[in-house]
């Protein structure tokens, strides 16, 4: 039996690396409130709303629900969608010469199994120093205004890195490949042909 497959977001990236998998889905994208909790760290953020946007979804109670969220710190800032050029600019300025921790939760339910994972990807990127000129010619060019950080990798975002660590080079593009692999194989929703 095949389970519905529904992914709670409207992400490019994220339905390219659903896509990638040979999955058949849906996208039905989770409205919530996005704005942190005074004094949440970033990892408890990324969590609770993995687990928002995946509850939010109505759908069939045997669907496989595939929700997640990522945010951006620089130090102690948590840097989200900055949805406008301003922001993005600053956003982009703070990280200019730093290593920045992009933190990157999944969330897979399905109710009728009683299903529920939840992973945390953290990547550890390392910005070059960045001119004003370079951010602003990059933000008119690639306008990542709904991506966290400012950045969108899959296009020209990887013109201002240096160099990226983690466990699962996907999680940077707000989908955890690895992770999520895990996850559908435990609901025999994955094989290998």
């Amino acid at each position: 039996m095949t389970l519905p497959i529904v992914l709670a977001s409207q992400s490019p990236a994220r339905k390219r690396l659903m896509a990638q998998l040979g999955l058949n889905f849906s996208v039905q994208p989770a409205n919530i409130n996005e704005t942190p909790k005074a004094n949440e760290a970033p990892d408890a953020l990324v969590e609770r709303l993995s687990h928002a946007k995946a509850l939010a979804i109505k759908t069939t109670d045997d669907a496989v629900i595939i929700a997640g969220d990522q945010v951006i710190c620089v130090g102690d800032h948590i840097l989200g969608k900055p949805y406008t050029f301003e922001t993005a600019c600053e956003q982009l300025s703070m990280c200019s010469g730093q290593t920045c921790t992009s933190y990157t939760g999944l969330s897979v339910h399905c109710r009728r199994q009683h299903y529920t994972f939840y992973r945390l990807v953290t990547t550890h990127i390392h910005y070059r120093k960045l001119t004003l000129s370079q951010i602003q010619n990059y933000l008119q060019k690639d306008q990542p205004y709904a991506c966290a950080g400012s950045i969108q990798l899959e296009k020209n975002g990887y013109r201002l890195i240096e160099k990226l660590t983690s466990d699962d080079p996907y999680a940077i593009y707000g989908l955890p490949l690895f992770s999520l692999v895990t996850a559908l194989e435990a609901l025999d929703c994955l094989a290998f042909a």
